[in-house]
């Protein structure tokens, strides 16, 4: 059941292994997944990286979107077998979206994307028979689903997480306990990562997207890994 965990390369204390392919240039035909915990500002670097490269965006979507049942199980941190199956199916859809886009041609910007949520699991779930279940699915679905050409992962401190969670607007977040969760993801989403050779991290506890000068350091940060 860890055999894919361990393939790919996020178990603490494994070798370092490469998830993604090695890219040398950024071109049509291009994925590229903006990915890290709740409250780091994915969708709002999403939408200026896809102005900047006039790419295709494919999100994870808007609370609207989230039936009452996940938002309600949200909010309350219940049922995460029902919330990581959801959110699994979710990812999936969208990350077949951005194939098809990709197999035309176009460069694509993901807010996150279907690997991400086995750091949920990991995380949230109890060890047992659900835990085990999801795994096995992950498994299954690396056995035919892509992986992005390239991962950007946020980070954010505390205050900064509050502040975009808060400045969002999903009423179901707007709570301590789910803001602590949300900054625990982030912790999660470093660990899941740190041993892929690929994965670019941005620390954006003082950026603001906003601002040309601070996105073109980003901007400069993602260029230099994919742009030759």
């Amino acid at each position: 059941m860890r055999q894919m965990i361990k393939k790919i390369g996020f178990v603490p204390g494994a070798a370092k292994k490469i998830l993604m392919k090695e890219i040398t240039n950024i071109k049509p035909g291009f994925i590229v997944a903006i990915c890290g915990g709740p409250g780091t500002g994915k969708s709002n670097l999403v939408k200026r990286l896809v102005e900047h490269y006039q790419a295709v965006p494919v999100f994870e979507g808007e609370e609207k979107d989230f039936p009452q049942r996940i938002k309600d199980n949200l909010k309350n941190n219940i049922n995460q077998l029902e919330n990581r199956l959801y959110f699994r199916n979710l990812l999936v859809r969208m990350h077949l979206e951005a194939i098809k886009h990709k197999e035309d041609g176009k460069l694509v910007i993901m807010d996150t994307f279907w690997l991400t949520n086995l750091v949920y699991v990991e995380e949230w779930l109890e060890e047992g028979l659900a835990k085990d279940l999801m795994r096995e699915i992950y498994e299954l679905d690396h056995n035919f689903l892509t992986l992005p050409d390239l991962m950007i992962i946020l980070q954010a401190n505390k205050e900064r997480v509050k502040d975009f969670t808060i400045k969002r607007g999903r009423d179901f977040e707007i709570s301590d306990s789910v803001i602590n969760r949300f900054i625990k993801a982030g912790e999660a989403h470093y660990n899941f990562f740190k041993n892929n050779d690929n994965a670019v991290f941005i620390d954006r506890s003082d950026l603001d997207f906003s601002n040309q000068d601070h996105f073109s350091k980003i901007t400069e940060i993602i260029d230099n890994k994919i742009l030759e």
